[in-house]
């Protein structure tokens, strides 16, 4: 990153942050500003202004308590998407979400990690790449999901794959108002043995919408 990037590292541990502050000026690392979130989903920084975040083994805590040894509270969708809406905000477009989420079916109300995928698309990300290994969690070697999300643009299709009857795309389609109406519109008026010219086809969801019909 050189000398001109920034890590901002957050945590609601003082004590870890401080313990990161002594290693960083050990080390002569004056790009590092850490934040103490005070357990808070709020972050005291400026719209579009990261370019990656990582939320590596964290979401399953966001709004998860414990009382003597004892779990009370798991982290539930609303309380993951808050945070994932606060991460949305200070993100660059197109920028980069990694994500890595064990604990799911011991700290949160979902097991499924194509629940939380889920999640976090409907937050305004995408799915990019998704990698399956070993990695070190709890210090020992243990295979894992690690998933890069972009940030994507308001008026952006998710259409992975370009599934049409799939269930996300339909889900996105409907509630891009534009879209959904142009092809209602379209759908209407297509007959068998039409010939259509499409100018300005694009990603082609009206395009597939009239071959379809």
């Amino acid at each position: 990153m050189g000398k001109q990037g920034k890590v901002y590292a957050m945590d609601k541990n003082p004590g870890a942050l401080e313990t990161l502050r002594r290693l960083a000026a050990a080390q002569r690392l004056t790009q590092i500003n850490t934040i103490n979130t005070y357990g808070a989903v709020q972050v005291p920084l400026g719209d579009e202004s990261v370019d990656v975040v990582l939320l590596h083994d964290v979401l399953h805590l966001i709004g998860w308590e414990e009382s003597q040894g004892q779990t009370t509270r798991r982290s539930t969708a609303s309380d993951r998407m808050s945070l994932l809406q606060e991460m949305y905000r200070v993100m660059k477009w197109d920028g980069l979400l990694s994500v890595f989420s064990p604990h799911l079916a011991t700290h949160t109300d979902t097991a499924s990690e194509d629940d939380l995928r889920q999640e976090i698309d409907s937050a305004g990300f995408r799915l990019e790449k998704e990698i399956y290994r070993k990695l070190i969690h709890d210090d020992r070697l243990q295979q894992g999901h690690l998933c890069g999300f972009r940030k994507r643009q308001p008026s952006e299709l998710t259409v992975d794959l370009f599934v049409y009857d799939s269930p996300s795309f339909q889900t996105q389609l409907n509630q891009d108002a534009h879209h959904h109406g142009e092809v209602v519109m379209l759908e209407a008026m297509a007959e068998p043995g039409m010939v259509v010219l499409e100018l300005g086809a694009n990603k082609g969801v009206t395009t597939v919408a009239l071959a379809r019909r």
